[in-house]
């Protein structure tokens, strides 16, 4: 049965709340993790060296982690821990997206994900507009841009970001299944070392991106639109083909809400 708190309908206080964590959550990501390609680049700017790579593929993994750790804590005020993966803390339009494909097992339905997401894309702005006004010089470093390494081919970067957004997602679809109960404590770290290691080898090449909002909010910031497309259609592609697969192989659990 459909809890009382929460209606399937655009509007109630329940998405509000879940949204606003979206918001927030994805301004933080945003803020470190380009904040943190800007600063670690002050001396070794557009050079890939292993301590700065390093530096930004764990600010990105730790900064998940840490918010997913955060959002499980919100989730048992407004819901339940174990729903804390699909419900909030997404960060990302491309996960959103892919949820919202899924819908019977996720319960993201189209006026949720658009809402997620329309707040997910605010916070990624808000946290290049942070990096813009607080670190100095980070225009002349284009905010942590998403910018593909020297000698990449665009055909290159768009599969790095397709194969790592699918990988991505499919690791966290399992390691949040609402099945595993006792493994729920400890998937945001295990989705932030995933992310860690896909960041460390993906920079020199793609960028590091997937995730649009996260590529979209510094190139508007900085007006840097170089194969920006690479970084909304891959994402979007490779999460929706985990989704996709994992709903195949899993059956669907109908939720007692």
């Amino acid at each position: 049965m459909k809890r009382a708190d929460e209606p399937h309908m655009l509007g109630n206080s329940f998405d509000w709340r879940r949204a606003s964590a979206e918001l927030f959550a994805t301004t933080i990501f945003v803020f470190v993790t380009c904040g943190t390609i800007v600063t670690g680049g002050s001396l070794t700017y557009k050079e890939p060296t292993a301590g700065r790579l390093a530096g930004v593929a764990l600010a990105s993994g730790l900064i998940y982690a840490a918010l997913q750790y955060a959002l499980l804590g919100f989730a048992r005020d407004i819901g339940t821990a174990r729903e804390a993966g699909w419900i909030v803390g997404h960060m990302n339009p491309a996960v959103t997206f892919a949820l919202a494909l899924i819908a019977p097992k996720t319960r993201i339905n189209p006026s949720r994900a658009a809402l997620y997401i329309t707040m997910q894309i605010g916070g990624a702005i808000f946290g290049a507009l942070l990096v813009s006004g607080l670190i100095p010089d980070a225009r002349s470093r284009d905010l942590g841009a998403t910018l593909l390494g020297e000698d990449v081919s665009w055909s290159k970067a768009f599969t790095m970001e397709l194969l790592l957004s699918f990988m991505f997602v499919f690791f966290s679809l399992l390691v949040y299944n609402r099945s595993r109960h006792d493994q729920i404590a400890f998937a945001p770290l295990l989705s932030g070392l995933c992310l860690s290691v896909m960041t460390f080898v993906a920079l020199p090449i793609s960028g590091a991106s997937f995730n649009p909002a996260r590529s979209f909010a510094p190139a508007l910031v900085a007006g840097q639109w170089d194969t920006h497309w690479i970084f909304w259609v891959a994402p979007l592609m490779g999460t929706s083909f985990a989704a996709i697969i994992y709903s195949f192989l899993t059956p669907i659990r109908k939720s007692v809400d």
